[in-house]
């Protein structure tokens, strides 16, 4: 059933470095847990168990390392059998940031540090750089008040002394060109495959609603092209748009260049007539439906989507900015390299553990074209973003480079739309929500970040969408509030004469309104000489998130069957470690430190996940999504993603306190005839009801007492995909101010009805909590327990066996098994 492990020193070589943090207090950290005698050991945890950690420190959220205990020396690292890295979400959104003008901007004269809670000062005038131990003068308007003209008193009661997070408003030294516009190009489908999915018409909708809140001010450009079997470019600088159709797609020419991007307030009108008389009303031959031109004979199928990149490219190169990509379906016109041709076999989806070769070839991309575009867009600060409709086959792997280079992100709806006549509008609904979401959160242009670290210590492995400038350098034309990213850290030298590490993440960016600004984001972390320290204050989560990221390299780069191997090897190591430091009586059981006591249930979940799971039917395009949502998803969601969360419903809870349900494993064993239960797997929202649900609850929740009459999204669903679409809608607050950065926060409206009583009021607060903590909208649906689509919902009991995978408790016996071996 489980293929052959490969050896402890194999797993080293292939996971070099992995990270998590789950903070533990030294109570908790020094427990030995048991797990074979308790297969609910997520379910069951304490009230008492909170985070340690130094509130000098920035927000775990942002920065957090697997380990909470820095091994002394390379060796120790080695003995622990644990990963070493960062998890990082460096533009997450928050207000509380303090914000730093008209002042020196204090760094290290060698490695340039910024200040940070953790250097020591003395003398008044001068600090000891916690990075490289260099000892610097302060700048005289840091130590002396500016209203008395006097020394502050010591040590000053500075933001960057006091604050783990602070952001700087950068000086002119900070920019190699003056700050550039907000730029927005838009580049769209409009083949007939987009005429029937009907996105167009939502699209336009949606921008128009948008245009007040884009970020930007009044320099803010906006630009539009089409495609299908050729190019449509739209000149916006006259009284009326004017639409110029090109057929030639091999010789990229651009007519009226100077009019495809435009002002937003002084073409206001032009744009909007262009959305919503031309735009919102494209027919399948590419024309609008007002025209003259006759609308019968042709239908326009290609998509020349490599031409149209090639051509936004040329536009918005000059000054950078944002590319935002539709596609509905397969590119199959244009340059050489950009053409693409259905590379999945429908009928060999399915693969065993030991069979799964294969798939590796069409996890990559079978041309270079869209990553040498990404290349050359990062470098003209141009990020490229990717919302994928297309109902069948798109060639993720190969379309995706252009977005995953150019340090861009990925809305992927082909796992929804499998049936247009039915799902098309629930799809359209879905997108609507997260193109709105897209167009008004906050954005940060032609954007680097680097990360510094205590010397001694190395990066080695990034994973994220961006482009590797050198060692501690990435580039992010675009950052945003949505996207995370992951370090790799090695230990070159002994730590012998510090007690503690620092990692200092600071990220440079243009804002939407032209100023330069840079964001320092710092963690500190105690140095351990004692394995069962670095062990007990490991953080599982963290751990899980890094091996995840790993894994879809090593999936990607050798085979599925090698990932698979690899992280079950990295438990195994986990394991033999704490075996060697556990006391007498625990050392022949399955054993592990409290703190990561649920690592070994996150890798049996990810084992069965989209990404790395075997004899399952999964569309090539959806196991490439999944793999790319574990590589970019922060730390706040991809635990959800891995191992989604089970609420009982049925009893009491209050959100006013809040006092939210508490979920339970993923077993069917957990759940009772007569509960309801909401799965929320971050893409989805499962709300299931039982047979014998009490008809008092259903009254209060839906206003009738006969379950029968419940309605369920599988009646009519078409059973050749397993997943529902979304039913729900939300709406947002608007942004008016674009200088404060507020995010859009979700108002969540539920299919479920709003009653006047308590039990409704409750349940709809919170599903709408749970909606409002992410940036996409889930897949909303209601299946009552008879459901044709009950698989849906019973194929994340991750816990229990499969025809092709272990339960979780036969998991734990197979691990304790290799272990006796």
């Amino acid at each position: 059933m489980m293929a052959n492990l490969v050896s402890s020193q194999q797993m080293v070589n292939q996971f070099n470095s992995m990270t998590i943090n789950n903070s533990w207090s030294n109570m908790w950290g020094q427990e030995v847990v048991n797990l074979m005698a308790d297969r609910n050991i997520k379910a069951k945890t304490s009230d008492h168990e909170t985070q340690e950690r130094d509130h000098r420190c920035c927000n775990p959220d942002v920065l957090r390392s697997t380990l909470r205990r820095v091994p002394e020396t390379a060796s120790l690292l080695q003995k622990s059998r644990l990963p070493f890295g960062l998890l990082i979400h460096p533009f997450k959104d928050d207000h509380n940031i303090p914000i730093i003008q008209d002042r020196s901007i204090v760094r290290c004269r060698s490695c340039r540090t910024y200040l940070n809670p953790f250097v020591r000062l003395f003398d008044q005038r001068k600090w000891y750089c916690n990075i490289c131990h260099r000892i610097n003068d302060l700048p005289d308007d840091f130590i002396i008040d500016p209203q008395t003209q006097r020394l502050h008193n010591y040590p000053p009661d500075h933001p960057e002394l006091t604050h783990g997070t602070v952001e700087f408003v950068a000086s002119v030294e900070y920019m190699l060109r003056p700050p550039q516009p907000a730029a927005y190009l838009f580049v769209f489908d409009c083949s007939s495959h987009a005429y029937h999915l009907g996105y167009l018409s939502v699209m336009s909708d949606t921008i128009l609603a948008c245009l007040d809140h884009l970020p930007g001010d009044l320099r803010t450009v906006v630009g539009f092209i089409g495609f299908d079997s050729r190019l449509h470019f739209f000149s916006l600088g006259d009284q009326k748009p004017q639409h110029i159709i090109m057929p030639d797609i091999t010789n990229i020419f651009l007519p009226a260049a100077d009019n495809l991007l435009v002002n937003l307030h002084s073409k206001r009108s032009v744009i909007e007539n262009f959305l919503e008389k031309i735009l919102k009303n494209m027919n399948p031959i590419g024309a609008p439906s007002s025209s003259s031109s006759p609308q019968t004979a042709i239908v326009d199928s290609g998509s020349a989507l490599g031409s149209a990149l090639l051509a936004a490219y040329e536009v918005i190169a000059p000054i950078g900015g944002r590319i935002t990509v539709f596609q509905a379906t397969l590119p199959n016109l244009g340059p050489d390299g950009s053409v693409l041709t259905n590379r999945e076999d429908p009928n060999n989806r399915t693969s065993s553990s030991s069979n799964t070769a294969h798939l590796t070839p069409l996890l990559n991309p079978i041309t270079d074209f869209y990553k040498k575009l990404a290349l050359d867009c990062s470098e003209h600060q141009i990020a490229v973003d990717l919302f994928d409709l297309s109902p069948s086959y798109s060639d993720l792997a190969s379309v995706s480079q252009i977005a995953k280079v150019s340090g861009g992100s990925i809305y992927y709806y082909g796992a929804s739309g499998a049936n247009l006549s039915t799902d098309a509008g629930r799809v359209l609904s879905r997108f609507s929500e997260d193109f709105e979401h897209y167009l008004c959160r906050n954005i940060g242009f032609e954007a680097v970040m680097r990360l510094r670290c205590t010397k001694g210590l190395g990066i080695h492995t990034f994973h994220g969408n961006f482009f590797v400038r050198s060692l501690d350098l990435i580039s992010l034309p675009n950052c945003n509030p949505d996207n995370g990213y992951a370090m790799q850290i090695s230990i070159d030298d002994e730590f012998k004469d510090v007690r503690s590490v620092c990692f200092q993440a600071a990220i440079l960016f243009t804002n939407p309104v032209g100023e330069r600004r840079i964001r320092v984001h710092t963690l500190n972390i105690p140095i351990a000489s004692v394995l069962q320290e670095i062990i007990n204050f490991a953080d599982a989560e963290a751990i899980a998130a890094m091996i995840s990221k790993m894994a879809v390299d090593r999936t990607i780069n050798s085979n599925l069957n090698d990932a698979r191997e690899a992280m079950i090897t990295a438990v195994l190591d986990l394991l033999t470690a704490y075996r060697n430091i556990a006391p007498e009586d625990a050392a022949y059981g399955l054993s592990t430190s409290y703190s990561t006591r649920l690592l070994p249930l996150y890798i049996s979940a990810l084992l069965k996940h989209t990404a790395f799971r075997v004899g399952i039917s999964t569309k090539i395009d959806e196991r490439i999504y999944a793999m790319e949502r574990l590589k970019s998803l922060p730390i706040c969601h991809i635990i959800t993603y891995i191992y989604p969360n089970l609420y009982p419903l049925h009893y009491e809870f209050n959100p006013e306190t809040g006092h939210w349900p508490r979920p339970v494993q993923l077993s069917f064993a957990n759940v009772d005839r007569n509960g309801v239960y909401l799965l929320d797997t971050y893409d989805c929202i499962y709300l299931y009801i039982c047979k014998s649900v009490s008809p008092h609850w259903l009254a209060e929740v839906f206003g009738i007492t006969q379950w029968a009459k419940i309605p369920d999204d599988g009646e009519n669903a078409d059973l050749s995909d397993s997943r529902v679409n979304t039913v729900a809608k939300h709406g947002h607050n608007s942004i008016v101010d674009h200088s404060s950065y507020s995010p859009k926060i979700p108002t969540y409206v539920s299919p479920i009805p709003r009653l006047e009583n308590e039990t409704s009021r409750r349940l709809n607060a919170f599903i709408e909590y749970l909606v409002s903590t992410r940036p996409q909208m889930p897949h909303f649906f209601l299946l009552r327990e008879d459901s044709r689509l009950r698989y849906s919902f019973l194929q994340y009991m991750y816990d229990d066996r499969s025809e092709s995978a272990f339960s979780y408790y036969e998991f734990l016996q197979h691990l304790q098994q290799q272990l006796r071996n």
